[in-house]
This record gives C-alpha cells, sequence and structure tokens, in this order.
C-alpha cells in the first residue's frame, strides 16, 4: 500500500541529492566566491562569534549576508577561502548540525552556529567573552557575535611575550600560552568542550596562516580582528593546509603549553590525540566518518588523499585509546 509513496520520496530524494551534487560542482568551479553567487534575500546580516566563518562571508565565499549557510557552503568555502582541507572543516560543521538535531541538508545563518544546541560556540574564547547561551529556540544576542577588545587584549599580550623572531611567529605553544591566558582571565568555567574546540581552532588557524612551525602575528590579527583574509599583507592560501592529521597533531601541541589546559573544569582530560580524535571525530559515541564522506562527495571534492586520511583516521579509532602514548595520565588528579 505505500509502495507509490516510497517510491516517491525515493525519486525526489535523488532529484536533491543530484541537485546538491551540480550546484556544489559548479560552486567549485566557477572560480568566483560564494557571496558573488548568491543573492541577498534577508538584509539584516547574521554573524557568528567565530572569526574564521565571519571572515569567509566578509569575502564573499559565503553569502555576505550570513543567511541561507549549509554544510556544503561552508565546507567548499573554507576551501576556496582558507585553503583549509574539506574533510577538516566537514567534521566541525556535522558536530554542530547533529548536536543540534539538524539533517546534513539544512539551512541556517551564521547566527546560529551560536545556538547552546550546537555545541560549538565555548567558553574562554581569544576574542569573545564568555556568556550563558539562552536555552532553545532563543540565540545569545548578536552582539556577542563581534569581535570585542578586552579578551583579545589579553591572549595578544601572551603573544606578545612567546612570538619568535622577526616575522613574530605564532607557534603551537605560543598559542597555548595565550589560551592559558584566557584561563585564567575571569569568565566561566573551562570545560571539556572548551578544550577540544580551542585547541583545534587554533591548530586551524596557525596551519592555514602558516605551517607546523606557526603563523605571523599579524596574519592572525587581520583573521579575529578586522575577520579579513590577510592577503594584503602577504600571506598566500596554500590548497588543502590544515588536513585533520595535521592539526590533531598541532592541537596536541599546543594542549601541552600549560596543564591548566589539559585539565578541564569539572573533570575529564583533554591532552592526548586520542582525546582530541575522540572528541573531534564523534558525537556521543557516534563517529562521523561516513557522514564526513558523503558531505565531501556531495560538495565536489573527489581528492583520493582525502578519503585515504579518513580511512587511517577510522583505523585509528578503532584501535582505541591503549595505542596512544600519555606521559602522564594522572596529572589532573594531582592538581
Amino acid at each position: 500500500m505505500n509502495t507509490p509513496i516510497h517510491f516517491a520520496f525515493s525519486i525526489w530524494f535523488l532529484i536533491y541529492l543530484q541537485s546538491a551534487y551540480a550546484s556544489s560542482q559548479a560552486f567549485l568551479d566557477s572560480g568566483y566566491p560564494g557571496g558573488r553567487l548568491a543573492k541577498r534575500l534577508v538584509p539584516r546580516t547574521s554573524r557568528s562569534a567565530c572569526p574564521g566563518l565571519n571572515t569567509l562571508a566578509n569575502e564573499g565565499f559565503l553569502p555576505k549576508s550570513g543567511h541561507l549557510i549549509t554544510a556544503a557552503k561552508i565546507t567548499v568555502a573554507c576551501f576556496r577561502g582558507f585553503g583549509l582541507s574539506p574533510e577538516t572543516c566537514a567534521f566541525i560543521v556535522l558536530s554542530g548540525l547533529r548536536s543540534a538535531s539538524l539533517s546534513s541538508a539544512s539551512v541556517f545563518s551564521l547566527h546560529d552556529v551560536d545556538r547552546s544546541t550546537w555545541q560549538i560556540q565555548h567558553t574562554r574564547s581569544l576574542s569573545r567573552e564568555d556568556i550563558i547561551s539562552p536555552p532553545f529556540p532563543f540565540a545569545p544576542p548578536q552582539s556577542t557575535s563581534l569581535f570585542q577588545q578586552r579578551p583579545w587584549n589579553v591572549a595578544l599580550r601572551a603573544m606578545h611575550q612567546c612570538k619568535q623572531g622577526r616575522r613574530e611567529l605564532i607557534n603551537a605553544d605560543c598559542f597555548g600560552r595565550a589560551r592559558a591566558a584566557r584561563i585564567r582571565d575571569r569568565g566561566l568555567p573551562y570545560d571539556e568542550s572548551a578544550a577540544t574546540h580551542g585547541a583545534v581552532e587554533t591548530a586551524r588557524i596557525m596551519l592555514v596562516l602558516g605551517d607546523e612551525n606557526g603563523a605571523e602575528l599579524k596574519y592572525i590579527e587581520s583573521v579575529f580582528v578586522h575577520e579579513r583574509l590577510p592577503t594584503h599583507l602577504g600571506w598566500k592560501r596554500k590548497e588543502y593546509s590544515g588536513g585533520v592529521n595535521a592539526m590533531l597533531d598541532a592541537a596536541v601541541q599546543t594542549q601541552q603549553a600549560d596543564i591548566i589546559l589539559r585539565c578541564p573544569t569539572g573533570g575529564g582530560r583533554v591532552a592526548t590525540r586520542w582525546d582530541l580524535l575522540n572528541a573531534f571525530t564523534s558525537y556521543r559515541g557516534f563517529f562521523l566518518n561516513g557522514k564526513v564522506k558523503i558531505l565531501l562527495k556531495l560538495s565536489g571534492f573527489n581528492n583520493q588523499t582525502i578519503f585515504d586520511t579518513l580511512n587511517e583516521i577510522a583505523a585509528e579509532k578503532r584501535r582505541g585509546q591503549i595505542f596512544q602514548a600519555d606521559e602522564d595520565p594522572n596529572e589532573c588528579s594531582q592538581r
């Protein structure tokens, strides 16, 4: 009795997938930022507390209005704007959507990402004050998404104390010291979510603006303060930078800067590659690898190296925590 309905739904879903793939492929092949392809249907701009997403919107790689955003658009924009390897961005956006009980095809605004249900916005940001997010369905005030000078000054002072050389390189350790300064600053508790997101965020920004040795401070300020790509300062985009493997390794390095980074309030520990891998690639025990592969293909990415990396990550996750080196697993209980 239900066969015609199921058949009709299947046909509709196949048409949707083909349309999504074609749109994403055209977007990739066009050579134009996303904002030039999309009409600004909603006059009021929307921004998030993530300087990277705001930068992509300001530069036109996402709709400049900050509305009509999708997971595929973000994945493509991260690659076309920053050069960020698409699997890294896909893990982040899919984790947020799953936390918010939304499908991979959902349409949202940049400010929606700040909702507590997404579990992406976190305490101890380098450039935003801590806030208590209102319960669903309410979003935080738009003003909380804007750059705020006071917390940035705290992070910047720490960076100036550990920057290296004439180029003022900020390496993983220096990023960690800046984060530790913010943790010791006033604000809400630093929990496991803040530890994980803070580590992978700084690792990503370091790798896309520089490399494993660090990024120039002027490039970092361009993104965090002005929310613009630092091309006018000499930065050049590198395709497939900040891949998930390199990002996890850099995130581990930034956690080593201070014990306060590794021991969040309320228990737990975020110190090893396993700690970060398990939190970054999963949501409540559900491994997001398969979803990431689907999103990448729908977004027009077919580079086999990316899928090989995802298979390696899956194998590492199957091997489990026992294979991860940990110099001091009991350090947090000894504080």
